[in-house]
């Protein structure tokens, strides 16, 4: 049934029709800039570079009080901090399952004006600094991160501007 779906239901039958078999999702091309393993709470340094995107993804291995604890509650939560170079921090939750097959890193994208800018090519606010955890037992939840940022040719980027600290826009 999971191969099909429902077209019409009478009292003596069913009419299905299969469905196409989805492909595989393409991998975004890119050059490996950095492939490291990090424990939680640990500030990482990220690869410095504004002539592209940037790609990362991140594998969270779950320590094994976190995954009895997923059998019973909710499944421990994954927060991540970015520093940008106007010393502006973004702490965010990240969904370990979409971390794994990555999101756009480079440049930060926090509202319309800096998507505007990105679709043009242009890059205002540049992640220097990332740190991963969920709080005050991070050594509880976690025990490391695999940590793999890409440069993606494909997407040329033009640094936009300095921005002071502080700045939102």
């Amino acid at each position: 049934m999971r191969r099909c779906w429902l077209v019409y239901e009478e009292a003596r039958g069913v009419l299905l029709k299969r469905r196409d078999v989805q492909p595989p999702p393409e991998r975004l091309a890119g050059d490996l800039l950095l492939d490291t393993e990090i424990a939680p709470g640990a500030t990482l340094d990220l690869p410095a570079g504004r002539t592209a995107a940037q790609w990362i993804t991140i594998e969270a291995q779950p320590s094994l009080r976190a995954r009895l604890r997923s059998l019973v509650l909710a499944p421990s939560a994954l927060f991540m901090t970015l520093v940008d170079d106007g010393s502006n921090t973004v702490h965010t939750r990240v969904v370990p399952a979409i971390a794994a097959d990555g999101f756009l890193l480079q440049p930060r994208l926090l509202g319309p004006p800096d998507l505007a800018g990105w679709v043009r090519g242009m890059g205002k606010r540049w992640n220097t600094k990332l740190t991963l955890g969920s709080g005050a037992d991070d050594a509880a939840n976690w025990q490391r991160f695999r940590v793999r940022v890409y440069r993606l040719p494909g997407l040329p980027i033009e640094a936009e501007g300095d921005v002071s600290p502080g700045s939102r826009d």
